[in-house]
């Protein structure tokens, strides 16, 4: 008496042939998505964190290049030239879209003359136009040391009477800025601070909002020396 084969027994119906499989079986999906889930958990945070490094990082650069041309521009043309950073506070009279858009984010250079205790906003430099940090990147503060103080601006200076017609506002306001002289001397040591957060709508940082220093790690600063006017790299991220 002849044995059946193992295929014989297996087959379905006594067809004598293996059914061949494609596809996945709906526990083996749930275990593959579990996975996937678990490992988005773990790496999208640090995504994220290393893509706002970055961020930080080009912005600094491109802001001390703006920084070394307006310097460049008062020694060139003889003249106290700002280049100014506005904060949340210096645009109260703006619209609240307008206000949220420019504050900490923005930063335009322009000419300004010295009255003996002030400056006051002369014109526009021709050309220049209000240029933006990429979105999450805030200039935190300028104060006079490395990373952030609490929204600290004391150490740049308040520029009065500034147009601002064109971002929205009716007549004119003070914003605060960096200011160069026409020997390229900067009128304060400075640190600027470029750091990945956003502003809420009373004008703190989201991330930062239940500490004086939330992201100093993260920040970067630039430094203004005020007898040479050099512009330079504190610390980056």
């Amino acid at each position: 008496m002849g044995k059946t084969s193992p295929s014989s027994r297996l087959a379905a119906g006594g067809s004598g042939r293996l059914e061949s499989r494609t596809g996945f079986t709906l526990i083996e999906l749930v275990v593959v998505l579990g996975v996937m889930a678990l490992l988005m958990t773990v790496v999208m945070p640090a995504f994220t964190g290393m893509a706002g490094a970055q961020g930080v990082k080009a912005n600094t650069r491109v802001l001390m290049q703006k920084l070394k041309l307006a310097r460049a521009f008062a020694v060139d043309n003889h003249e106290r030239v700002a280049l100014l950073t506005p904060t949340y506070s210096d645009l109260s009279t703006i619209s609240a879209g307008q206000r949220t858009k420019y504050a900490n984010r923005t930063y335009r250079a322009c000419l300004v003359e010295y009255d003996g205790s002030q400056f006051n906003f002369k014109r526009w430099i021709n050309g220049e136009k209000w240029d933006f940090l990429t979105s999450g990147i805030i200039i935190a503060d300028i104060d006079d040391d490395i990373g952030y103080d609490a929204g600290d601006f004391s150490n740049a200076e308040e520029i009065q009477n500034v147009d601002c017609d064109d971002i929205g506002g009716s007549g004119s306001t003070n914003m605060h800025g960096v200011v160069f002289t026409p020997t390229g001397k900067c009128t304060n040591d400075a640190y600027v601070v470029v750091a990945n957060d956003v502003l809420d709508s009373s004008g703190k940082r989201v991330k930062g909002k239940n500490s004086t220093s939330p992201n100093r790690k993260k920040d970067s600063s630039i430094k203004l020396d005020k007898f040479t006017g050099r512009v330079s790299l504190a610390n980056e991220y």
